[in-house]
């Protein structure tokens, strides 16, 4: 009896998650540009992030990582936009 590794999942995040970090301080200077608070800027940055790394699927490419960051972000803006009369207080 031989015993053998799963193969890895297709929907593991660990080979992804270096490509959006690596872009983390677009994704803050991105942010900067909706909010004059840094505070708030750094909250959108990070929930811009960790939607990305949910969502993103491990084969996506390089346009495909900054595609899904700038989306993210925008739908975060928008969505606090929308519930609260005022992005970032979510």
């Amino acid at each position: 009896m031989s015993v053998t590794a799963n193969p890895p999942s297709r929907n593991r995040h660990g080979d992804i998650d270096p490509r959006i970090e690596a872009l983390s301080p677009d994704v803050h200077r991105m942010a900067r540009r909706f909010f004059s608070s840094e505070k708030e800027a750094a909250a959108l940055a990070r929930k811009t992030i960790a939607r990305a790394k949910r969502e993103l699927p491990v084969a996506a490419g390089e346009d495909a990582v900054r595609l899904c960051l700038f989306r993210s972000m925008h739908d975060i803006f928008a969505a606090d936009l929308r519930s609260n009369g005022r992005p970032g207080r979510s």
